[in-house]
């Protein structure tokens, strides 16, 4: 029956473009074609080239408008015409550093604002959503929580209530918190099966220690020990509009602003001006920290570092000489771990940046037996970009690479609503965005060796890995002056000498 609906819509639409279905009972002289040895359709193309870069994409950042309501809630509109439709991101300092004593009480806390208000159960506000077509979240980061709405531009007084009855209105039902509670703990559980999970939360233990930002993960005790009343104390304290930035991307309403002092200028609360935590000195030694984890295939890896801010004058010359190394899978990490060697599926490497703090990471999951030659590799690279050594071919791959890539990654509104609101969180202005492509293209190939010399040496970079032991201790120690060996449960079991001078550095 269905193959009869599919046919028979084909010769539907087939007799609708003028033309019949089934053979043909006449035929048709196709007319002849010459080509000659030197026409185009007959040239080869020589395929030891890579084809030549499109030229670029034309970038303009629109010109934003700002504005302040009374109650100090900051308010970033970025006009795009189009598509009518909006990108709402309202950023509140509220994220775990929020909260030193409780890394869960954050992230259930925003969980919770989806739930129930004081006017709508979890329900009603899930309807109200749908209904007018909005897609909706909150979550917790390192030091905000992130409240977003999408949705067409005709919705935008619904997107507005929302936002607003989230940040104002919360009423954290007691089933809901232990619904939460359950949800995350079995997530957690699920996630610890993961090798990434127990190599992540060790690699935030290594780079920031006893600061706030450790602790990226909580554990269930965490979790048990948060209550309702806990919950409630902190949205109090912590979600308020001298804390907040709302930016709105996309085709504005006529009347917008007035929608936006109606729904957001009545938020009060008693939370003070955010207070940022102390910056982390993140500061590393060229030891080797090691989760055993016996049942494992292959060895999970992180070279770990002090990074480069985007603030600091050498940033752009580093980002270059990080994507030469290892930012795609053009890349000499990737080229060499898995095109050479076939070690991995991939290899890379990143500049992280959260509040006040920045790092490097090269990182990639082998197959067991070849952690040994993995390691060795990445040293070797590590060892070509001390050297300081770029080709033009690399540099204008990764000018070209970073330089295309960052329009098609903020053409949609809400990628750029994210990007704009992070870059303004990380107490940049955002000429850095309607500069980003110019400064990349202004990179020269001495900056980018001299940052590649000064930052990705690896000499003192903390190595981190879960894998057997028979694969990682051994391995760590030619690696490494120590080796800190841990159990899945994140606790310290030994520790062994490793065979390299101590050696130390930070930022």
């Amino acid at each position: 029956m269905k193959r009869t609906w599919v046919l028979g819509l084909a010769a539907l639409c087939f007799s609708a473009c003028g033309g019949t279905l089934g053979p043909s009972t006449a035929k048709v002289a196709e007319p002849a074609v010459t080509v000659s040895a030197a026409s185009p359709a007959a040239a080869e193309p020589d395929r030891t080239k890579a084809p030549a870069p499109g030229k670029a994409r034309p970038f303009a950042l629109p010109a934003e408008q700002r504005l302040t309501l009374p109650n100090g809630l900051e308010v970033v509109l970025i006009p795009r015409d189009g598509v009518p439709s909006l990108a709402m991101r309202l950023s509140i300092r509220a994220g775990r550093d929020a909260s030193s004593d409780n890394v869960a009480l954050p992230e259930l806390t925003a969980r919770l604002l989806r739930d129930g208000t004081k006017s709508q159960d979890a329900t009603e506000l899930a309807e109200f959503a749908d209904r007018n077509g909005l897609a909706v979240d909150a979550g917790a980061e390192a030091n905000r929580v992130l409240l977003s709405a999408d949705g067409l531009t005709q919705n935008a007084e619904a997107m507005l209530s929302v936002l607003r009855v989230m940040a104002q209105e919360a009423a954290f039902p007691q089933d809901r918190v232990e619904a939460r509670k359950k949800e995350y703990e079995g997530e957690l559980e699920l996630q610890a099966s993961e090798p990434d999970f127990h190599l992540q939360r060790l690699t935030y233990k290594v780079l920031f220690g006893n600061h706030p930002y450790a602790a990226v993960l909580p554990t269930e005790a965490d979790i048990a020990k948060v209550d309702r009343k806990a919950i409630e104390r902190f949205y109090k304290q912590n979600y308020g509009p001298k804390r907040a930035r709302l930016v709105v991307v996309g085709q504005i309403p006529e009347g917008f602003e007035a929608q936006l002092r109606a729904a957001l200028a009545t938020w009060r609360s008693s939370a003070s001006t955010w207070k940022p935590a102390e910056a982390p000195r993140i500061e590393v030694c060229n030891e080797a920290f090691v989760v055993l984890r016996p049942d494992s295939v292959q060895t999970n890896i992180n070279w770990v570092g002090p990074g480069v801010r985007q603030a600091d004058p050498d940033y752009f010359n580093t980002l270059l000489a990080n994507q030469v190394l290892g930012g795609n899978a053009g890349a000499r990490l990737f080229m060499n771990l898995r095109e050479s060697k076939s070690y991995t599926y991939g290899a890379y490497s990143r500049l992280s940046q959260i509040y006040g703090g920045a790092w490097f990471t090269a990182f990639s999951n082998v197959r067991g037996p070849v952690t040994e030659g993995a390691l060795t590799e990445f040293r070797n690279e590590f060892a070509r970009m001390a050297e300081g050594t770029i080709e033009d071919k690399e540099l204008a791959g990764a000018v070209d690479y970073l330089a295309g890539i960052f329009p098609i990654q903020i053409e949609e509104n809400g990628p750029l609503a994210d990007v704009v609101l992070r870059t303004l969180d990380q107490g940049l202005e955002l000429d850095y965005l309607k500069s980003y492509r110019d400064h990349v293209r202004g990179v020269t190939r001495a900056q980018a060796e001299t940052a590649a010399r000064r930052n990705m040496s690896g000499t003192a970079l903390s190595l981190i890995m879960v894998g057997t032991e028979e694969q990682t201790v051994a391995n760590a120690k030619a690696q490494s002056s120590k080796v800190n060996i841990y159990d899945l449960d994140g606790n310290k079991v030994r520790e062994e000498a490793g065979n390299l001078a101590r050696l130390c550095t930070g930022r």
